[in-house]
């Protein structure tokens, strides 16, 4: 009978391991799923910003143009 006890202390202990592996496993994907969003949320905030920039310059020079005087009032 101990050898029956014996099979069945290893498949426990085999068992505990392969769970601990799983969840090992799973918190790290979670963890660098975790970086990678980081990292995603910082590009986006970037080129957003970058954007914003953007937009801010072409406005001005939209009303820079729009301030001209109409072409045929240069003085050539």
């Amino acid at each position: 009978m101990s050898g029956v006890t014996f099979c069945i202390a290893v498949g426990i202990v085999l068992i505990a391991a392969l769970c601990t592996t799983v969840y090992l496993d799973i918190s790290v994907a979670r963890e660098e799923q975790r970086k990678k969003d980081e990292r995603l949320k910082e590009v986006i905030r970037t080129h957003t910003t970058t954007l914003k920039e953007f937009d801010e310059k072409l406005g001005n020079i939209v009303e820079t143009l729009q301030s001209l005087p109409p072409d045929n009032s240069i003085d050539r």
